[in-house]
């Protein structure tokens, strides 16, 4: 993370932007054939596709003052979330964001980070922490050999949700790290000299 983070109500930001969305005038389009031709936008949303397939070109007009004023409003909403801000932990802003991924648990452990299937097979596999399934009765630890997906179909039982101890969270960054270095890793050269002397035998 990097930055200050703002806690925001989404749903009033979501009230927000539609307020201060800007809408075209009119569309004007040029058709295949030359001619010049202007819209409403309700005309426009209302053409079919064969009447659109004659348009070869097309621009939507705005009132001249209409950007102006939508970003005069950013600059505003920026400035108050610039005095808002707070710096945020690194893990205060993963245990947050992970709060609601936990609660939609069907066996949800609060105190616990969930995390998803594949990342907890590859987390138990390489030791990063240890990782425990979420069960009616509480959380019950996994053994690195559960990892293996032969090991009676394991990973395909009726519970499927998993998740690690809070103070284990360096283990989630360790998996994180190594699937983007895997990620951004260049793939190995291939050896030409010796693919082409197999080629020629």
């Amino acid at each position: 993370m990097m930055g200050d983070a703002v806690e925001v109500d989404v749903q009033a930001l979501r009230e927000d932007i539609l307020r201060h969305c800007i809408y075209p005038t009119h569309i004007d389009a040029v058709q295949k054939s030359g001619q010049e031709v202007s819209f409403t936008p309700e005309q426009w949303n209302g053409l079919e596709t064969i009447d659109r397939d004659q348009i070869r070109s097309w621009t939507r007009r705005f009132e001249p003052w209409a950007y102006s004023t939508v970003l005069r409003h950013l600059d505003t909403v920026r400035d108050e979330h610039e005095q808002s801000g707070k710096a945020v932990a690194p893990e205060e802003l993963l245990f947050a964001m992970n709060a609601a991924y936990m609660e939609s648990a069907e066996n949800p452990q609060p105190g616990m980070l969930r995390i998803p299937l594949v990342t907890a097979r590859d987390m138990l596999a390489n030791s990063d922490a240890a990782v425990f399934r979420l069960l009616p009765e509480g959380a019950k630890q996994l053994s690195p050999l559960d990892a293996m997906q032969g090991r009676g179909g394991l990973w395909y039982q009726q519970y499927r949700e998993f998740a690690i101890r809070r103070e284990d969270a360096s283990g989630l960054d360790r998996w994180a790290n190594r699937i983007v270095e895997a990620a951004v890793k260049p793939a190995p050269e291939r050896d030409t000299e010796k693919s082409n002397a197999r080629e020629e035998r």
